[in-house]
């Protein structure tokens, strides 16, 4: 039950009780704390748990203190100093799972006038009271992901007692907040935070427990440039006496005396990093080094040991120049030049991160970088060495270095006829090619393994991205490159993976049949509809789309050709994870094997053991011309399956469907849903090419003869007729039809506007946000709209953040644009939608400027709108018109409990839909199947007239 306004209130009043025994308390140095350079409050004054009921329903607001009891009433409960260190304050850690109410608050002094914004980011419900009055309420409960709600606050010179009101119904308890100006959204200058009977101890831990130090080798080819960096991401206490002191120890003896930095830097801003230059280290060090270096932050110390080796420098220049000579052409007889430039420019990266943490893993990077140097110096190539090889390719997402790891055989030899399989390898959250090819081959060692005669490849596919999108992309780039450079049979691959990698395995391999044999998939994901965050809600069309292709199990009918080894432990839960595809497979008729040993989600040490699967991935051979295909599709982009291309979509947001078969010696019948462009290549192994041949589709026949393709295309009526449709010009296409996402899939800059400083930042903050939503690790520039190239116009899809008042590149385009920001709200072709002030829009087209490429539009009316694009949910269609209605959506997949003013799919010609209202219309089970509930006796727009077969 969410709090009432009286309830609110009467909360308030509790908390504004503790005013009484202030003037009582005795004097004390109070802590003062200057917000970060993004605004934020790093520390409050907490009193909790709040009783249901908690006090009189007098609102008046005087300052709460450390140590003072909350209220009259509530005598048992007194304020303390809190803090999130350098992230969000957990109030779990505090109260523990089962407890409901708390209040935060702290005091702001204000030195003048300013027009304020703050911006809260809070699970559960959340009031906010200002000098006692209450002036923001969150009508519904709902997680913070992203999200954050932004306050509108006109503070007048003096004193001001913030109060945020929390509560919550289980699950995560966090809540962090920021203050910045509405002029530039900046810290307003002079603007402090004081906590009323603190004390200059409590100033002293909390300056330590607030910073973030972090220590760099600073790996450089004349040795190594050590640095101390230490930041105070949400702030820092305004005290003289709080210094920064580092100090450097070898076997515990100290190396010259302690390095003062001063007191904490902070400006009329706020507090900024402070970076500390230690004592330089040649590479031909013989002298001491030190091993420990400890940073003190007033009472707190950190220790860190970076890798400070006589080795790695030297390797760092002899990558460099061996990269440079490769470049200049001085290697003429290496395979793939370019592999090599960016394997030399991925090591030195690699070396430099593992000298930053200290790793255990650099000796054995050392050994593998200076064989990669000695092959290139001495005109041999490292791409064809056995063993396991430290590669990257360029990604055709960003053109950085992308790492993997490349098993060789022992017994390879360049320019043999041998034919090798192939295993795909992808490693887990947070894992790297590394570990999974440790995992894989059961042994850290880099020598080829004598039990798997073939190649692996671990590719890195940008990280975290999932394999989806620039994921994806780098998966298919990395298996094309190991099928050009080494002898590998086309016949013979297969893919596995562990965690998020079990899921790729599955999304890759099913979007992708032609390309494998088997998957394996161990402890992966494979229905998104089995979330806690989805299963039950009610769904939007697209959402029921969008959820489909993050699901593998709604694209297994595609694996017919395929066969699946599905396991997970037992005591990773819920076992839903991998049943739900392995009874759609079961149920399908396809080859499954599966497994579900007594173990937790680390089911790889049984089933990977000793490279023990590499068997069963290489024993079979791939169906390279079946006689009858089962495909289901999404996008044009991946329409082609063998000897059956899908070449239009009915409509986007419906999957296409097809049956085709191989019926008789003359005769192919095909099946179809959601299509009315298909193109049929005669299987000449079961159908001579001078053998006249019918093609049956739908029931309607086509002669085709001896040609060797048939395209057909529905009339308006809807019937089926010989021939290709006409392309009108600008039409989707395959690689450019959408949803928002698909542009992450190829090279995007990110474009924030700076015509109006009132947005400037939120522009910049929302550019940098939808950067890294869908990407992964993967580099793409974030750019200022006065700065960005002529040149990446030709070269680039465009993500453009802020109206036409904000952005200049926006302003250039916004009347070639389909939706556009006006006074009076969001203008679309067809008239204007409203909302209240956090009004905005997010979606994507073809550039108007470039055709070729897209164009992503994210606008808002102000700030605030710009601001609540944070809570929209991870699963987007083509295009979403939102207000603060959708602020529910925080942190979710579907909007669930929250609403919006429009959203779906554009039409081939990019064209809104007659219906894009908001319209809760499906509900789906666990393996992406749905139905119209009864409540919604009309079919929903976009939706399927019928359950997908």
């Amino acid at each position: 039950m969410r709090p009432s306004r009286t309830g609110a209130k009467t909360l308030l009043a509790a908390v504004a009780l503790a005013a009484s025994l202030v003037s009582a308390r005795p004097s004390h140095a109070e802590v003062v704390l200057a917000p970060s350079p993004e605004g934020y409050i790093g520390a409050w004054l907490l009193a909790g748990p709040l009783p249901r009921r908690s006090g009189p329903a007098d609102v008046s607001m005087p300052l709460p203190a450390a140590g003072a009891p909350v209220g009259e009433r509530l005598g048992w409960l007194t304020w303390s100093l809190r803090d999130g260190g350098t992230g969000p304050l957990d109030l779990n850690q505090k109260f523990g799972p089962k407890e409901r109410r708390a209040a935060l608050a702290t005091v702001l002094s204000v030195p003048s006038e300013v027009e304020a914004l703050l911006l809260v980011s809070a699970d559960g419900y959340l009031t906010v009271g200002l000098d006692g009055q209450t002036v923001f309420t969150r009508p519904i409960p709902h997680l913070r992901g992203f999200g954050l709600d932004p306050i509108p606050l006109t503070l007048a010179p003096g004193d001001h007692t913030l109060t945020l009101l929390l509560e919550r119904r289980g699950g995560p308890w966090n809540v962090e907040a920021r203050l910045v100006s509405r002029a530039d959204l900046e810290p307003p200058p002079g603007v402090r935070l004081k906590y009323p009977g603190t004390t200059d101890a409590e100033a002293q831990a909390l300056a330590a427990k607030l910073s973030h130090v972090t220590v760099r080798a600073g790996l450089v080819p004349a040795g190594y440039q050590p640095r101390v960096v230490v930041e105070f991401p949400r702030g820092a206490p305004v005290d003289p006496s709080v210094h920064v002191q580092v100090s450097e120890t070898l076997k515990g003896a100290a190396l010259g005396s302690p390095i003062d930095a001063g007191a904490l830097p902070i400006d009329g801003g706020g507090a900024e990093p402070l970076t500390v230059f230690l004592p330089a280290v040649p590479a031909n060090h013989r002298g001491s080094v030190p091993d420990d270096i400890a940073v003190t932050v007033a009472s707190g110390t950190t220790r860190h040991s970076p890798a400070l080796d006589g080795v790695a420098p030297a390797l760092a220049e002899r990558l460099l120049a061996v990269r440079a000579s490769v470049q200049e052409g001085k290697h003429p007889t290496l395979y793939d030049p370019e592999v090599v430039v960016a394997s030399a420019t991925e090591l030195v990266r690699e070396l430099g991160a593992l000298a930053d943490r200290g790793d255990g893993f650099l000796p054995s990077v050392e050994k593998r970088a200076a064989s990669f140097v000695d092959a290139v110096e001495q005109d041999r190539d490292p791409i064809l060495e056995p063993g396991v090889q430290i590669l990257a390719l360029p990604s055709p997402v960003d053109g950085e270095p992308d790492g993997m790891r490349v098993h060789v055989p022992r017994s390879y030899k360049p320019g043999e006829a041998r034919k090798y399989p192939l295993v795909v390898v992808l490693h887990g959250y947070q894992g790297s090619p590394a570990g999974v090819m440790n995992a894989f081959l059961g042994t850290e060692s880099l020598a080829p393994h004598p039990a798997v005669d073939g190649f692996v490849i671990a590719p890195n596919a940008h990280g975290d991205a999932f394999y989806r999108g620039p994921g994806e992309v780098t998966v298919i780039d990395a298996i094309s490159w190991a099928l050009r450079t080494y002898p590998i049979d086309p016949d013979r691959v297969s893919i596995t993976g562990i965690s998020m990698g079990g899921t790729g395995a599955t999304h890759i391999a099913f979007r992708y049949p032609d390309l494998f044999t088997t998957v394996a998939a161990l402890a992966g994901y494979h229905s998104h509809f089995v979330r806690r965050d989805v299963t039950g809600k009610p769904l939007r069309a697209w959402e029921w789309m969008e959820l489909s292709r993050w699901s593998p199990v709604s694209y297994a009918e595609n694996g017919k050709d395929l066969f699946l080894y599905a396991t997970q432990g037992t005591q990773d839960l819920p076992l839903v994870h991998t049943t739900s595809l392995a009874d759609r497979w079961r149920m399908l008729g396809y080859d499954l094997k599966e497994d579900y040993p007594e173990i937790g989600h680390d089911v790889w040490r049984i089933a990977w053991k000793d490279a023990s699967l590499f068997p069963l991935l290489t024993g079979r051979r791939r169906v390279t011309d079946p006689t009858h295909i089962v495909y289901r599709t999404d996008c044009l982009r991946l329409g082609k399956r063998a000897w059956v291309n899908v070449t239009d979509l009915e409509s986007w947001g419906v999957p296409a469907r097809v049956d085709a078969r191989v019926a008789a010696k003359d005769t192919v019948v095909v099946h179809t849903s959601g299509t009315d462009g298909l193109q049929v290549t005669r299987p000449v192994r079961w159908i001579k090419e001078a053998t006249p041949l019918t093609v049956v589709v739908d029931g309607q026949k086509f002669p085709v003869g001896t040609e060797p393709t048939l395209a057909v295309s529905k009339d308006a009526g809807g019937r089926w007729v010989a021939g290709a449709r006409e392309r009108a010009p600008g039409e989707k296409r395959a690689g450019l039809e959408g949803p928002i996402r698909d542009a992450w899939s190829a090279p995007l800059a990110f474009v924030y506007g700076t015509l109006d400083p009132a947005q400037t930042n939120a522009t910049r903050e929302l550019a940098e946000h939808f950067e890294a939503r869908y990407g992964g690790s993967a580099k793409y520039p974030v750019i200022a709209d006065v700065a960005l190239p002529k040149s990446m116009m030709d070269t680039h899809s465009l993500f453009l953040v802020g109206s036409p008042a904000a952005n200049a590149v926006v302003r250039d385009l916004d009347a070639g644009l389909t939706f556009g920001i006006t006074d009076a709200g969001v203008r679309e072709p067809r008239g204007t939608l409203t909302g209240d002030d956090e009004l905005g829009f997010l979606y994507v087209q073809p550039n108007p400027w470039n055709p070729s490429r897209y164009v992503v539009l994210l606008e808002a009316k102000n700030a605030r709108g710009l601001f609540r694009a944070l809570s929209l949910p991870m699963q987007l269609p083509d295009f979403i018109v939102y207000d603060s209605r959708v602020a529910p959506a925080a942190g979710q997949q579907v909007l669930a409990d929250a609403s919006v003013l429009a959203a779906g799919y554009f039409d081939r010609n990019w064209a809104l839909p007659a219906d894009f209202s908001d319209r809760i219309a499906i509900s789906a089970g666990r393996d992406g199947s749905w139905w119209v509930p009864p409540s919604e006796p009309r079919t929903p727009a976009g939706a399927p007239k019928a359950p997908p077969p």
